[in-house]
């Protein structure tokens, strides 16, 4: 067993169950994870944006080499603003900020509502 593969899996990307695939060129890996980062000889899903093929999700998260649907706020449209960093998707809120004065955010929904009056 090569011993650089025991150090693997502190850097396989993030998607749960996937198995890391060790490379030296795109060509050792496989369609699920088609490039390969040549810093960590990894299979990732990108390297960047134009990895992704331009369609949702469109933006490379690099530190992970998986396509995302957004990296910052500036990749969202006007009716889902925010780019939530816990799972790189647009919503219209994920803090109370978010919301006009008079609304809350409501985590579940990731959109805001009027607040509940306790009992």
């Amino acid at each position: 067993m090569d011993s650089s593969i025991s150090l693997l899996p502190e850097l396989a990307n993030s998607d749960a169950g996937d198995e890391t695939e060790t490379c030296a060129t795109d060509v050792d890996c496989s369609d699920h994870d088609p490039r390969c980062n040549l810093t960590t000889n990894i299979c990732v899903d990108c390297l960047s944006d134009d990895d992704c093929g331009g369609e949702a999700p469109p933006k490379c998260l690099l530190e992970a080499g998986d396509c995302v649907q957004c990296v910052s706020d500036a990749d969202c449209s006007t009716g889902e603003p925010y780019c939530d960093p816990d799972g790189n998707h647009c919503e219209e809120c994920f803090l109370d900020e978010h919301c006009d004065v008079g609304e809350v955010c409501d985590p579940d929904e990731e959109r805001c509502v009027e607040p509940v009056a306790p009992n």
